[in-house]
Parts: structure tokens; C-alpha cells; sequence
């Protein structure tokens, strides 16, 4: 949400911080998390579990980085940061549909 909220209030410098702190906090607990989901994931393998966390997340970090920069240079930063709102919007129910699958098995 602050990533979408980011360019339409960008020139705001008290909300510009204000959403980025939102934003950090919430980028903050995501590792702590996703690393305990894994954990629970794989009891029996942690060590394994673990190494495969941390490469998906250095990849993900890496293709990140690069379509971002792509598209804030063919299109602007303002618009780097709605695509990646967008792309979370799209995620967000894709991520809550896979989880109520889970929870059934």
C-alpha cells in the first residue's frame, strides 16, 4: 500500500517519510517471517531449508533489481514504484488463494 500511495503524494516530504517508515517496517519482519514459515516447513531439514530460502530470496532480490531499474529507466522512478504496487496488488490474492489451498491439505 504505501508503494501505491508513494508517487501520488511524492512531493510531501512528511508523508514521503511517513510511507517509506510503513514501508520498512513492513520489508523489516518479512525475512523474520518468511524464514520461520520455512523452518516450520521443513522440521526435519533446516539447514537445507534454510539454504534454499536464501537463494530464492538472493535471486529474488537480483531480478528485482534489474526489471526495477529497467523500468525507471525507460519509464521514470514515479512509475517503477506504481508497477511494483501493482505487481504486489497482483500478488496479494494469489498469495491468499495458494494459503487457503494449504490449509485444506
Amino acid at each position: 500500500m504505501p508503494m501505491l500511495l508513494l508517487p501520488v503524494v511524492g512531493s510531501s516530504q512528511f508523508w514521503t517519510l511517513a510511507l517509506v517508515a510503513v514501508w520498512g517496517l513492513a520489508y523489516g519482519a518479512m525475512p523474520i517471517a518468511l524464514q520461520m514459515w520455512m523452518v516450520n516447513a521443513a522440521p526435519e531439514m533446516h539447514e537445507a531449508g534454510m539454504a534454499l530460502f536464501v537463494a530464492n530470496f538472493q535471486i529474488s532480490i537480483a531480478v528485482g533489481s534489474v526489471l526495477g531499474g529497467t523500468v525507471a529507466d525507460l519509464f521514470g522512478v514515479p512509475r517503477a514504484f506504481f508497477a511494483a504496487a501493482v505487481l504486489c496488488m497482483v500478488a496479494l490474492p494469489i498469495l491468499l488463494v495458494s494459503r487457503a489451498d494449504s490449509e485444506r491439505v
